[in-house]
């Protein structure tokens, strides 16, 4: 065979031979979407963030109520989350700081942000599309501890909206102690209608804050009466009708 013959069967190359060119870049994916939080999840996030937004209320009233505001701003910041993991991860991290704080607080007898951290927990892994059974359960068992948590609510908000709601009939008037203490002002005090007396704080210095309450059926005339006999007490300070959240 001389040289160039091509031998049998040997296919002759086709085209051109050369080195290859550089491939064409691939097309870029598809951004993926993170797992979303299933409404379910975040329905329960919500019942958690209510009971926790109850104590905080209670600052219109007391400011112990501001010591709430830090767990019920973790709590709500579960609501503007998106992705899954995220979610389950924060829902068991404040779930677990609640949960510690809640035991805490047990102590002074309050037991406010245990529901939270109690439905916090369920509703990490109360995701339909993986375990619809455990999902049903853990849904179940929250909104039984959020109706129990409201009927709780209102069972203390009631008698506080109705004394709230109550007239005042009563006065402070600020004294020196030794008129305070000189003896029982009852008997001068009975016949313009009070019905109690008592310290309601110190004043200033060696002073006391008096309390005084009055029928609630004494004329305007009677209760000016009342108002003159408690500005005429030696050493006596300016009288002051009290408020519905307590007197001056």
């Amino acid at each position: 065979m001389e040289n160039g013959d091509i031998a049998d069967g040997q296919l002759e190359p086709v085209g051109p031979v050369g080195p290859v060119g550089p491939a064409e870049p691939a097309e870029p994916a598809e951004p993926v979407e993170p797992d979303s939080v299933h409404w379910l999840q975040r329905s329960m996030a919500g019942a958690a963030a209510f009971l926790a937004a109850v104590p905080v209320a209670c600052a219109l009233l007391n400011p112990m109520g501001l010591v709430f505001l830090l767990p019920f701003a973790a709590v709500a910041w579960l609501l503007f989350l998106r992705d899954r993991a995220s979610f389950r991860a924060t829902c068991h991290g404040v779930g677990i700081v609640l949960t510690l704080f809640g035991v805490l607080l047990t102590c002074f007898g309050m037991f406010v942000v245990i529901p939270s951290a109690v439905i916090l927990l369920l509703a990490a892994s109360a995701d339909p599309r993986r375990r619809p059974v455990l999902a049903r359960v853990h849904a179940g068992i929250a909104v039984a501890v959020t109706a129990a948590a409201t009927v709780g609510v209102v069972y203390v908000a009631v008698p506080v909206a109705k004394d709230l709601l109550k007239p005042v009939h009563s006065y402070s008037v600020e004294v020196p102690d030794d008129v305070y203490g000189s003896g029982d002002w009852m008997p001068e005090l009975q016949p313009y209608g009070v019905t109690g007396i008592g310290s309601h704080g110190a004043g200033s210095g060696t002073r006391t804050r008096v309390k005084v309450t009055y029928d609630e059926n004494l004329t305007e005339a009677e209760r000016a009466a009342l108002r003159e006999f408690l500005s005429a007490l030696p050493g006596a300070g300016p009288v002051k009708p009290c408020g519905r959240l307590g007197c001056d």
